[in-house]
């Protein structure tokens, strides 16, 4: 079967499943199933699926009709320019995420010397390595309280070629670290508990719960942050946390309780305020 009557009927399925961007994703699981890239499918738009090849597009297509999101059928998610392993144990990177790592390189490109990076919530181990990655002199320590996520996160590192400068514990929030760091990062679950079903399913059914859940209000993840991390910064260190939509006011207070100061705002690709710079006062 030729590629373009493929694509076009797979298009037809995903778009009466709702799924937005359909033939974007179409060509994605087209180019999965041949195992070339989509830049080689533009090169030749008629390429033939072998039965096989066939096979493994019609279930791929099927379980994205089932809002799977591509990433999780494919089990890697790019990031940043870098391929991360993401299993059901982590949440899926997003893009908006991005802002965290360029806020913390940022910072850490204005300090002298090397600096210690930690990343409370590291699932994937996106952040940390996405900064590790850029910054050739920085060590970090990604925390999760999950085990399966630090398995996770250490297969990335050792895939990257970061392994030698990063370290992955599990802990319950900060509990199992004694050290101090330059540079906090996090994106802690922000979602209130009873939103989450409504949100999209590639979202609500294919993402851990625990990674979304911020509690009644959404703000749970950030109370725990707050009260936590002076025994673990220097008096110049910065701590950079990602934020919902309209919670900017109310996590800056949280911070400002715990005796922190606000020090910067920054928006994601939407203009949406993305991601908090504090410090202590």
């Amino acid at each position: 079967m030729r590629l373009s009557d493929m694509v076009r009927d797979a298009v037809t399925t995903l778009e009466a499943a709702g799924v937005s961007n359909a033939h974007y994703d179409a060509r994605l699981i087209a180019a999965g199933a041949l195992g070339v890239t989509r830049e080689d499918l533009f090169r030749n738009p008629e390429y033939l699926f072998s039965p096989d090849a066939v096979q493994v597009f019609n279930e791929n297509i099927r379980r994205r009709a089932n809002r799977e999101p591509v990433s999780r059928i494919f089990g890697q998610r790019e990031f940043r320019s870098l391929e991360f392993i993401v299993d059901p144990n982590v949440l899926d990177p997003r893009p908006d995420s991005e802002i965290v790592v360029e806020t913390a390189i940022d910072l850490a490109q204005r300090a002298t010397g090397s600096v210690k990076v930690l990343d409370i919530g590291t699932g994937s181990g996106c952040l940390l390595l996405s900064i590790l990655d850029t910054l050739p002199d920085a060590h970090g320590v990604g925390v999760d309280i999950d085990a399966a996520a630090i398995q996770n996160a250490i297969t990335n590192a050792r895939r990257l070629g970061l392994f030698e400068r990063s370290k992955f514990i599990q802990s319950v929030w900060t509990e199992s670290v004694n050290e101090k760091y330059d540079i906090i990062v996090s994106n802690p679950p922000y979602i209130r508990t009873q939103d989450i079903k409504k949100l999209a399913p590639e979202v609500a059914v294919y993402d851990p719960f625990c990674a979304l859940d911020g509690g009644p209000d959404g703000l749970s993840g950030y109370r725990e942050i707050a009260c936590r991390i002076s025994p673990l910064i220097f008096n110049a260190s910065f701590i950079v946390v990602e934020i919902g939509i309209h919670q900017q006011e109310t996590v800056t207070h949280i911070f400002n309780k715990a005796s922190f100061k606000l020090r910067e705002v920054r928006q994601d690709l939407g203009g949406i305020a993305r991601c908090l710079v504090f410090s202590e006062r």
